[in-house]
């Protein structure tokens, strides 16, 4: 596990909806969903895992489980079954419950309301009432009342942008099933103003209480700008994120990524009906059930959940600096976090995923040693010096990598010895850079070692990725050709089918191909692995592509030229074998990943990358 602690305090928690798992609760909108013909419901909850016949259990294995904190929903149905009329049987139950757990030595963090509303609210629009506010309120006063005061944690609502878009622009995913813009606006409203009001009448109650929403947040593809995908994001979260401006803490609860359909047909009828407002309120909500899905959009052949959303372990962070951004200073409660997977090595995995960035400074080659194969991102420019003893070593010692960028292990980036969210970076003399360090100001602060390059301080990068950077240009990119070594059948297996003389990587993201932006070449003066295997190369770059500044020595006009001119502007493509049986893979070209997407992932680039994971992840030596 990991070397770094989490503070004392740190609370560690389970998290779980009344609905879900009390069973027996059959008066609220819900279980009419979800008990209809015409439901879109595989199952209905109706009795549940008996929860709450069996919470004091339930509350035992959590003592054993070590788990310090349970957020919990209280139903509204079975507290107000009728309207106006509270059933105090039912409050003491939750009252039990709370107790339990505080004897117990677990946080209760009591949320009101998850989803379900009385079925007495469904005849008025239920959120979309003109009485929801009031109703909730009250319930909410009557709750306050007779809950412990020691319990100082609260949420009020759940996840608000997902129970009323689904619920109120759709018919296929939430109740009501009300596809009407204007409906859906009114209900977001009084969710907001229930939300606000509730908070003022819980503080009121218990002057130590934390309050807050609970707020579903997705990653979001901050490169499409389209209307479509800032009209979801905001009605489906930033407005209920924004309305928690006076809340205690924000509860984040984030599972994957959203993407937007990136067809133009479906983008451009997007825009046309969300530009127009008739057609907004009462053509797009049916537009968006027939051709949205629950999950807006996946690629073909990514990797989902069994939610059916994608694997996206990442998320997790783009959230927190989402919301830090929005609310420095704000707390912040991880309410909801995982993996739908009935695989608990999956589980593992996704929570593994989320902490190797922040952790390899701390934990090097034993983070590494964990992983049977590494990847880098397209660009690990900048790297400390533990990090690329973590990465050679694990090389050594059998790890198999592919190295996915180019311009990599270039700066030397120094971590503050007491607060690794700091590095610093002092570019020296000489390298590709937008700024340099004034003179006497070439050592780093935090170590007092040289800065600057890594090949200045006599650590070329090719000796940890085999490849050097030779190249960059803002041009439009370009494509490979394979060479004599992907041939030999210690490579061909990488190439299995792609043709002999077939164009690799003529399409793509960044600049239209897969070599482009930066390039890294192979050069055996420069460090190259002997025994590296050269699989291909590419070609045809423009006079815009240089070779990087720190190998121009005499900068007369003509004398290097530019991509027509120099055969040192190139990305080459390389696989080399380390002891042990590990392996490294690397295309030398920012641009190679920017085209794995292309025709939903069915290309050459793809086909090479799949070939080369497959046989990487195999047992046993390689070919």
């Amino acid at each position: 596990m990991t070397n770094k602690q989490f503070p004392k305090d740190f609370i560690f928690g389970t998290a779980l909806a009344s609905y879900q798992v009390e069973g027996g609760i059959y008066n609220n909108d819900w279980t009419h969903w979800e008990n209809r013909d015409s439901s879109v419901c595989a199952e209905p909850c109706n009795e549940a895992c008996k929860h709450y016949e069996y919470y004091k259990e339930d509350i035992e294995l959590l003592v054993e489980l070590g788990i310090k904190a349970f957020r919990f929903s209280i139903e509204w149905s079975r507290i107000e079954p009728e309207e106006g009329k509270y059933n105090q049987k039912e409050i003491d139950h939750y009252v039990d419950k709370a107790n339990l757990l505080l004897e117990k030595n677990i946080t209760p963090i009591v949320t009101f309301h998850h989803f379900t509303t009385p079925e007495w609210l469904i005849n008025d629009g239920l959120w979309a009432s003109e009485k929801v506010i009031t109703a909730f309120v009250n319930y909410v006063d009557v709750m306050m009342k007779n809950l412990p005061k020691d319990i100082t944690l609260f949420n009020t609502i759940n996840e608000p942008g997902i129970f009323s878009m689904f619920g109120y622009l759709s018919k296929k995913k939430f109740p009501p099933g009300v596809q009407n813009e204007k409906v859906f606006v009114k209900a977001s409203q009084n969710i907001i103003d229930a939300h606000k009001q509730s908070m003022k009448k819980i503080k009121e109650h218990n002057s130590n209480a934390k309050v807050g929403m609970t707020h579903a947040l997705h990653e979001w593809d901050d490169n499409d700008t389209s209307l479509q995908k800032e009209y979801i994001k905001y009605h489906m979260e930033d407005k209920f994120l924004y309305a928690s401006d006076e809340d205690d803490f924000i509860a984040l609860q984030t599972y994957s990524i959203r993407r937007t359909n990136p067809n133009i047909f479906y983008r451009i009828a997007s825009w046309i009906q969300i530009k127009i407002p008739f057609l907004r309120i009462y053509l797009y909500p049916r537009f968006r059930d027939v051709f949205s899905g629950r999950h807006e959009y996946e690629p073909e052949g990514i990797r989902t959940t069994k939610m059916g959303y994608e694997y996206r372990p990442q998320a997790i962070l783009y959230n927190l600096h989402r919301i830090h951004n929005v609310f420095p200073d704000k707390e912040i409660f991880i309410t909801e976090n995982g993996i739908a997977t009935d695989d608990d090595n999956e589980r593992i995995e996704f929570v593994t995923d989320v902490l190797t960035d922040e952790d390899l400074e701390h934990e090097g080659i034993n983070l590494l040693n964990r992983y049977k194969v590494v990847m880098t991102g397209s660009h690990p420019e900048y790297s400390s010096e533990k990090y690329m003893d973590a990465l050679e070593s694990y090389q050594m010692q059998g790890g198999r990598c592919f190295y996915l960028g180019s311009d990599g292990f270039y700066w030397i980036s120094e971590y503050h010895p007491d607060n690794s969210n700091i590095t610093e970076v002092r570019k020296g003399e000489a390298g590709t850079r937008a700024w340099t360090s004034n003179p006497g100001e070439y050592n780093n602060a935090f170590d007092g070692k040289y800065g600057g390059m890594w090949r200045a301080r006599g650590r070329i990068p090719s000796k940890v990725c085999g490849l050097t950077f030779t190249s960059y240009g803002f041009d439009v990119s370009s494509y490979y050709k394979r060479e004599e070594d992907s041939f030999k059948p210690e490579c061909s297996w990488i190439f299995e089918g792609i043709g002999a003389d077939e164009v690799i990587g003529d399409f793509g993201l960044v600049g239209g191909g897969a070599a482009g932006l930066e390039l890294d070449r192979y050069d055996l003066e420069f460090g190259t692995p002997h025994n590296a295997y050269y699989l291909a190369r590419s070609q045809d770059h423009s006079n815009m592509m240089l070779q990087v500044n720190e190998e121009i020595h005499f900068a007369v006009r003509g004398y290097y030229g530019g991509g027509h001119e120099n055969p040192m502007v190139r990305a080459d493509m390389i696989y080399y074998k380390t002891p042990n049986n590990g392996a490294m893979f690397a295309p030398g070209s920012l641009a190679w990943c920017g085209s794995l997407s292309h025709n939903n992932y069915n290309n050459n680039v793809s086909r090479i990358m799949e070939n080369t994971l497959k046989g990487f992840l195999k047992d046993g030596p390689l070919p």
